[in-house]
């Protein structure tokens, strides 16, 4: 009864402070401890998660080291300048995630190195010009993000090599456009013209592929608590299952606040 109590009262500081830690972290990429540890031992760092760590800066060249990593997240931290074009050294990438940061320049040609990815996320920050042909090379994509920046000129015909491909992001990119032309799965051609520039494809909405609405990351993980005893009637034990509840359910809805300024920050500032 009490455990059950304390069991939910536990989740929900644990989700308080995993929010207050995202403000008081490493202020650096090469401040974070995980990032040292990796660079000390790059042969034993397969997976390096620095997302929601308040990082400022840049991404150090001295990433391409680390050649082992097959999963790689730098999302919502607010970094800035370009993306290096160390990254292409990082071939065992499956997966990898820029997004939400303050990152400029060009997209890297290098990119199109990373032929294992398997999802690639770069939307919500200041990229700029042309998205690089190369990106045609990454044929084992199935999820492709790149909206809420400041691309250029005309989608890349390449894209169309990108046979499994279930999901393309490309709006709100007010200098893009063009067709989009038939992709993996969709198997079907879209396009968006100036007036309309938003391209949003994936499975559920391939009849409505121009759209002026944002379309936005939804990257979000799910933390479900454990599963409680259906079959227990005890009032202490629904107590504190309902108590626990609203304390994790003001957490999340606190985070859940707090993702919203800050994406809205990043957009205004």
């Amino acid at each position: 009864m009490v455990s059950a109590l304390w069991a939910r009262v536990l989740l929900a500081m644990l989700v308080v402070l995993d929010f207050v830690g995202y403000l008081v972290r490493a202020a650096t990429i090469e401040d974070n401890s995980d990032y040292q540890s990796c660079i000390s031992n790059p042969s034993d760092c397969t997976v390096m998660i620095l997302s929601w760590n308040s990082l400022t800066g840049t991404i150090p060249t001295e990433i391409g080291q680390l050649t082992a990593l097959t999963h790689l997240g730098v999302s919502m931290c607010e970094l800035t300048g370009s993306i290096p074009t160390e990254i292409g050294r990082l071939t065992a990438l499956t997966w990898l995630n820029v997004s939400i940061n303050g990152l400029t320049a060009t997209i890297p040609t290098e990119i199109g190195q990373l032929t294992t990815l398997s999802q690639l996320f770069m939307e919500i920050n200041e990229l700029t010009s042309s998205i690089p042909t190369e990106i045609g090379r990454l044929t084992a994509l199935t999820e492709l993000r790149m909206h809420d920046n400041n691309l250029t000129s005309t989608l890349p015909t390449e894209i169309g090599r990108l046979t499994a491909l279930e999901q393309l992001w490309v709006g709100s990119n007010e200098g893009l456009c063009g067709d989009l032309v038939s992709v993996g799965s969709v198997g079907t051609s879209y396009g968006c013209d100036d007036s309309s520039p938003d391209c949003g494809i994936s499975n559920t909405n391939l009849g409505n592929a121009c759209q002026s609405a944002l379309l936005s990351s939804s990257n979000t993980a799910m933390m479900d608590p454990p599963d409680s005893d259906s079959s227990s009637s005890d009032p202490a034990v629904v107590a504190g299952a309902v108590a626990g509840g609203v304390l994790a359910g003001l957490a999340v809805i606190g985070s859940s606040y707090f993702l919203r300024m800050r994406m809205r920050h990043l957009r205004l500032g």
